[in-house]
């Protein structure tokens, strides 16, 4: 290899380790931004909230309901143990109920939904066959349009049954999805520029 040629490849090599660590924090920029709003998102589940109502009828779980968390809630799906698939106006809602407890000793049911347009998910209410003890669960607003949620049953009991609360609205695209696009848009964008200017 001759000098000439020798002095080529070192400057090459030079100049480069600049151009690609530039590159390469600018786009460890971008995977940490995306990464960072993933969880953005999920829908947000608040609870449980423990209760002890003065009667377990259907009507007074809808009326503690609206009272305390969503004056406009509707029931739209009482469940009872089983696992099953229902679809109605609402929107579609998968229940499967565990047979062995968690590691804090409760048994829990896992909600699967997706809601009709027009309709979200407020919030939850799970029962077990022991007394007038709840638990209540509230979902973002505006974010109960699909999910998935793991819910405990009181006092360690076997499940009675879930209640699944809806309201009327329409879901917003969420902050994260839609952040995480338009970053990697534009992040990719930037870097066809820069290489279309070579």
């Amino acid at each position: 290899m001759n000098s000439n040629a020798l002095a080529r490849v070192l400057l090459f090599h030079q100049s480069q380790p600049k151009y690609n660590m530039k590159s390469l924090k600018c786009l460890l920029l971008v995977g940490a931004l995306c990464a960072g709003m993933t969880p953005l998102a999920h829908a947000t589940l608040t609870g449980p909230f423990l209760v002890t109502l003065h009667d377990n009828g259907q009507n007074t779980e809808l009326t503690y309901f609206r009272t305390h968390f969503d004056a406009g809630a509707e029931m739209c799906v009482v469940q009872s143990p089983g696992n099953e698939t229902v679809t109605n106006a609402f929107g579609t809602f998968t229940f499967v109920n565990s047979t062995v407890r968690d590691l804090a000793g409760h048994y829990t049911v896992t909600v699967t939904f997706t809601m009709q347009p027009g309709f979200l998910v407020c919030g939850f209410l799970t029962k077990n066959g022991l007394g007038n003890d709840v638990n209540y669960y509230t979902v973002s607003p505006d974010e109960g349009s699909s999910g998935t949620f793991v819910l405990e049953v009181p006092h360690q009991g076997n499940l009675s049954h879930i209640d699944v609360f809806c309201c009327a609205g329409e879901g917003v695209p969420d902050g994260g999805t839609t952040v995480m696009l338009l970053g990697t848009a534009l992040g990719a964008l930037g870097m066809a520029r820069r290489f279309l200017k070579r």
